[in-house]
């Protein structure tokens, strides 16, 4: 968009059974973007359903530094192809909203970034891949440039593809450069196996919290139910399994804190550093061993739950238990024909204990009528 300047909103639409007219040159002058050079107090929405596009797809600000746009940009890719980048943001400027990407169908040969290559983003930056071709990879962040806010990219189900041609594309919660401010959350949902050769590995690639985020950053297992995630996990401070997740991964990715929700279960193929586990109603966590000087499982609120080791500890003196704000030590049940171990808190159930007064209750009585003669 470049005019004197736009009060309201701005609308782009690529739309038609013939996609010649979608067909851009190479040079930078070619992009499609939100604003080249002016200010927009509203949002901008760059819609394609169809055609050609030989350079990049960009939301945000071509060119000068002073330029803002006052909303939201979002881009949103239901077809077509892109030979170039996918970004919610610009080159330059500021977008004092949130920068955003949507991918639906379509083939991009590129990346998909939520921010852009420059400037700032005051609000945050997103990307969400519910189907298409994606050769490059996916950064909720930019390139470069400044996002203030918290980032996140969520991947859905099993129709979008990662893929190249000859190796699987990365998900990150950063960016491949500039800085995030905030938090970062990766998301993989509504994911079940059977759909490729290998199952889940066409998002086999490396799958990582961002390196140039400042915050937190966790990867959200929502309802995914493959036998195993291959991909590689890297920078990550939390991990979560969520909505019935049933999953293994062969590491956390750094992560020292573990979420696993009411219903979910996660198989972890190795040795663990985690520091904090958080155990739902009816979760279950399994894993060789457990590595870390301190260990804390929380089980406030939770009845049923279940903690699993391989590797069978020589001591119990570094887990703890938490419950409502008390900290109980940890027991031990062996299965050594399976060698493996079971683990739970040393917290007498209510049930129990007023069984157990009550049945202590008749030869205290009699006790003290017989010391009453």
């Amino acid at each position: 968009m470049n005019a004197a300047g736009v009060t309201g909103n701005v609308y782009l639409e690529f739309s038609a059974e013939n996609a010649s007219f979608g067909t851009f040159t190479s040079s930078n002058s070619s992009s499609v973007v939100g604003s080249y050079a002016t200010d927009i107090q509203g949002n901008v929405d760059i819609v394609v359903n169809s055609g050609t596009f030989n350079h990049q797809i960009m939301g945000g600000i071509f060119a000068n530094a002073n330029t803002t746009i006052g909303g939201n940009t979002h881009v949103y890719i239901n077809g077509g192809s892109v030979t170039g980048n996918v970004m919610g943001g610009g080159l330059t400027g500021s977008i004092s909203g949130g920068a955003n990407v949507t991918v639906t169908g379509g083939v991009i040969s590129g990346s998909v970034y939520g921010a852009g290559q420059g400037g700032s983003i005051l609000a945050g930056s997103s990307v969400c891949l519910t189907g298409g071709l994606v050769k490059g990879d996916v950064y909720a962040g930019g390139k470069a440039g400044s996002i203030q806010g918290d980032t996140s990219v969520t991947i859905t189900g099993n129709t979008a593809t990662l893929y190249n041609g000859s190796s699987w594309g990365s998900i990150s919660g950063g960016g491949s450069g500039g800085t995030v401010k905030g938090n970062s959350t990766v998301r993989i949902q509504n994911l079940s196996s059977g759909t490729t050769a290998y199952g889940f590995d066409k998002y086999a690639g490396n799958i990582s919290g961002g390196t140039n985020v400042s915050g937190d950053r966790s990867l959200v297992l929502d309802h995914v139910t493959v036998d195993s995630l291959q991909a590689s996990l890297s920078d990550f401070t939390h991990v979560s399994a969520v909505n019935q997740t049933r999953t293994s991964l062969d590491s956390l990715g750094g992560a020292l804190t573990v979420t696993i929700e009411a219903g979910s279960s996660l198989i972890l193929n190795g040795t663990s550093n985690l520091t904090t586990l958080i155990l739902g109603e009816h979760a279950s966590l399994t894993l060789q061993g457990l590595a870390a000087d301190a260990v804390v499982v929380d089980i406030t609120g939770t009845t049923n739950y279940t903690l699993s080791l391989t590797e069978i500890p020589a001591s119990l003196d570094n887990i703890k238990f938490l419950n409502d704000g008390v900290l109980y030590d940890a027991a031990m049940s062996m299965d050594l024909q399976a060698n493996s171990a079971m683990l739970f808190a040393q917290v007498p159930e209510p049930g129990s204990a007023a069984l157990a007064l009550a049945g202590l209750a008749p030869l205290l009585w009699r006790r003290r009528r017989k010391m009453s003669h």
